[in-house]
């Protein structure tokens, strides 16, 4: 109808008869005026993304495909799809995703734990990041740092973190009882491991080679019967 209307006006303008503009306003209208409006929508939804640190709506991040490094890794090309997540984090610099799966194919792939717990970290502690994804990353680094005896000690460091934290939260106390569990674990296993090394059979203790027969011990010749018998 604005259309119709606005050709209509421009006819009577021209003076020429306003039914063919009023039929190309009826027209054409209409589309003009989608297209304002989704230019519109566009530029208002840029601005507010822009505004909220490029978060959408309820403080959740935003997410990105990241198809290239997902097929790089299906093919099985395990360090391409690391490289890939990497430099996808580097252009989207809000976002833990890939990071977070960079950690998770170096430490269930690659069998890179030390560097699996770097891209856990460097997820975490991301400016913005909300805090139920913090909790998940950290349960996932705790997990990785319990695997093995020689990093055990920093999951305990990461536990208090968690229950400092959080201490209300259901998660920040399974932190606290975890962590004096872990703690009693390492200290059980420190005992039993000199228990098992003091029960070792010493080396110093096998029999000496002086305890062997002397050889001067064999029959003496002159125990024969003599010549002057």
């Amino acid at each position: 109808m604005v259309g119709a209307a606005l050709g209509v006006r421009l006819g009577i303008r021209l003076g020429i008869s306003p039914v063919l503009p009023a039929l190309l306003g009826a027209l054409v209208g209409p589309i003009f005026l989608t297209w304002a409006m989704l230019f519109a929508l566009e530029a208002v939804s840029q601005s507010f993304l822009v505004l909220t640190g490029g978060k959408a709506s309820g403080g959740l991040e935003r997410r990105k495909d990241y198809s290239l490094a997902k097929s790089l890794e299906a093919r099985g090309l395990f360090a391409e799809a690391v490289a890939a997540f990497q430099t996808a984090q580097m252009e989207n610099p809000g976002d833990p995703e890939p990071l977070l799966q960079a950690g998770r194919i170096l430490r269930d792939s690659l069998g890179k734990p030390e560097e699996a717990a770097r891209e856990f970290r460097r997820a975490r502690e991301m400016e913005g990041i909300m805090p139920d994804r913090e909790i998940a990353i950290t349960r996932e680094l705790i997990e990785l740092l319990q695997r093995r005896p020689e990093t055990a000690s920093r999951a305990i460091s990461e536990l208090a973190r968690l229950a400092e934290r959080y201490p209300d939260r259901e998660v920040g106390r399974w932190a606290a009882t975890e962590k004096a569990e872990l703690r009693e674990r390492l200290l059980g296993g420190e005992a039993d491991w000199e228990e098992s090394t003091d029960e070792q059979p010493r080396t110093d203790e096998q029999p000496r080679t002086d305890e062997r027969p002397r050889t001067d011990e064999r029959p003496r010749t002159d125990g024969s019967p003599g010549t002057d018998e």
